[in-house]
């Protein structure tokens, strides 16, 4: 039975609180509907580009802007074709991950397996689990730096991995955990004799998406890992070393972190509503007084006690928040004792 072992540091919890809270801005945030697609249209060319070059492909990023464009490029033919395979994969995402009765099962994965590696000479089996030995070598370096477990072991590996991620210990954890923790689990099991990493980031992603995480689909984890790639096998062998996984989740968590970060500064740079992206800007926010504003400018107004509720605040720590976003002159305090509450200011 496969149970992860791993502490809640503080840099998880930080992770995870800037993560909520950029998420909040990001699907508060109205941007015009052409600015969304070429934001999504950028954020597909990192991903492919990035997930596709940690692996050993030779493509610039404008060589993958063409194949999204259908333009021709002079490249390796092995290139191309793993950046389009990509490219239905991310399709196949998009298919799937709203519909409710999704279930991440072995056939899944085998299939997103399959489109990763589909029309790749090499006789790599798409869709099969591996039936002989393989070894994790840099694709920089050519150094072997992992032995999975024996072809043996794979189908109950597998069996296991997506066993637990049914049951109701991985339920109760975040899905940004989650989704870490299966990245994790299986590039060690390592089931697949190539793509192992490719389909380990587009699961990960899966389960972001499906768990409500898609941000609009504005944002790409492979770019992280792809511009520091020492670190992102670093933090995976540091599991394998001390047998549990905090390490690796700070550093999965952090990374996810970054992006929203990113994402959140790009949306609110092209919000349409102009006056608000100014007022926004010549007041210097904590995130928790964004996520506020965000809650406002969608629900209409706010109360102390929902504000409590929502940031898990005591009463005072709840009204001195509201209190400073109207002496900053955001926010205007209306009613009396019990129903008072706080509105936008008309000009915001």
């Amino acid at each position: 039975m496969f149970t992860p072992d791993f502490n809640y540091t503080h840099n998880i919890v930080k992770n995870l609180m800037i993560i909520e809270g950029a998420k909040e801005v990001i699907e508060n945030s109205p941007i015009l509907p052409v600015w969304q697609s070429r934001l999504q249209k950028e954020a597909l060319i990192r991903q492919a580009h990035h997930t596709t070059r940690i692996e050993g492909t030779q493509l610039t990023l404008e060589q993958v802007r063409d194949l999204i464009d259908e333009k021709p490029i002079a490249a390796r033919e092995r290139d191309i074709q793993e950046v389009r395979n990509y490219l239905k994969v991310v399709a196949f995402i998009d298919d799937v991950y709203e519909n409710p009765d999704m279930v991440l099962d072995l056939r899944t994965i085998r299939h997103i397996h399959f489109l990763i590696l589909d029309g790749i000479e090499g006789g790599y089996e798409p869709g099969e689990f591996r039936k002989i030995q393989n070894y994790v070598v840099n694709s920089r370096t050519n150094e072997v730096i992992y032995t999975p477990p024996p072809a043996s072991d794979v189908p109950i590996l597998m069996l296991e991995l997506v066993d637990w991620l049914r049951s109701d210990d991985a339920n109760q954890l975040s899905p940004l955990l989650k989704s870490g923790i299966v990245h994790y689990q299986f590039v060690t099991i390592h089931p697949f004799l190539d793509g192992n990493g490719r389909t380990a980031r587009a699961l990960a992603n899966l389960i972001l998406y499906h768990s409500g995480y898609d941000i609009k689909k504005l944002f790409s984890l492979e770019e992280y890992y792809d511009l520091n790639p020492a670190d992102y096998y670093e933090a995976l062998q540091s599991v394998r070393a001390t047998g549990e996984l905090t390490t690796w989740l700070e550093y999965f968590t952090t990374g996810i972190a970054e992006e929203m970060q990113k994402v959140k500064e790009m949306v609110l740079t092209h919000s349409r509503d102009r006056a608000l992206r100014n007022r926004i800007g010549q007041v210097k926010l904590t995130e928790r007084q964004l996520v506020i504003l965000s809650y406002v400018e969608k629900h209409g107004q706010i109360t102390n006690r929902e504000l409590q509720q929502q940031a898990n605040l005591s009463h005072s720590s709840a009204h001195k928040e509201l209190l400073a976003l109207v002496e900053s002159g955001l926010l205007i305090r209306k009613g009396k004792a019990r129903g008072t509450h706080y509105v936008l200011v008309d000009d915001f």
